[in-house]
């Protein structure tokens, strides 16, 4: 990973929290707006088509960058689901994501070493990555 894909991957976390309840009201606008409608066919006979578009509504949403870039960290989150990996990144980057927390702080309020602290970001942000490279984000 780059520095410049790092730096990519540390800012799309600092901006979860406030893009992903964005995306969840995109998917529930979209499950809200679909209906069933009915037709008849002009020979007279009586047909049931649906006219929904609700599933090429969900494509739309699911192409959007800011959809994916929440499965790459909601899939990291669950990859790191029972580890103390969870309570560091979310200190670092979703309780203080603008306020520039540093490093000391972090250690003092999680109770660990500088060390295990950039070694638990490293592991994490190295999952990112990949599931970055798994949903066409980012290349190897």
């Amino acid at each position: 990973m780059t520095r410049d894909q790092r730096k990519a991957i540390e800012w799309q976390l600092k901006n979860y929290p406030t893009r992903q309840p964005q995306v969840a009201e995109r998917i529930s606008a979209a499950c809200e707006n679909s209906t069933v409608k009915y037709d008849r066919e002009e020979v007279g006979r009586s047909s049931v088509r649906q006219h929904s578009d609700f599933t090429s509504r969900l494509d739309k949403i699911a192409e959007r960058r800011d959809y994916r870039w929440c499965l790459v960290v909601e899939n990291a989150l669950n990859y790191f689901a029972d580890s103390p990996i969870i309570d560091v990144v979310r200190c670092r980057y979703f309780e203080y994501a603008w306020e520039r927390l540093y490093v000391v702080p972090v250690c003092q309020k999680m109770h660990i070493c500088r060390a295990t602290l950039f070694n638990y970001l490293d592991v994490f942000l190295d999952v990112c990555h990949k599931y970055a490279i798994k949903y066409g984000l980012m290349d190897v």
